[in-house]
């Protein structure tokens, strides 16, 4: 049986979106992180189910996916994360784009 920790989903995908199938998960393995990953904007904004416990836009950089890994461990669920440009939502933390000094 599979009882995953972490689960990244895109929004979109054939057959299914990434918050149906987060929703699924949950009614699975009610104890898994759910992540939404998206490269539309307006839907990283968007109001989406609570079952979600982040969404973030994509392309994300390494570091980016850490920080947002960082505050799903530390249950500082944002329900954005834009780490595209490092900046987030309901949180007083403020970063720079850090893209040249990761080497990538």
């Amino acid at each position: 049986k599979c009882t995953p920790d972490y689960v990244i989903a895109n929004y979109t995908m054939k057959n299914i979106n990434g918050e149906q199938l987060i929703s699924l998960v949950k009614s699975k393995v009610p104890k898994a992180k759910c992540l939404l990953s998206s490269n539309n904007a307006e839907l990283i904004n968007k109001e989406l189910s609570n079952e979600i416990d982040a969404k973030f836009q994509t392309p994300v950089t390494r570091f980016g996916l850490e920080v947002v890994f960082d505050s799903v461990r530390k249950k500082e669920t944002h329900k954005m994360i834009k780490v595209s440009g490092l900046h987030f939502n309901k949180s007083k933390i403020k970063l720079h784009d850090t893209k040249s000094k990761l080497g990538t």
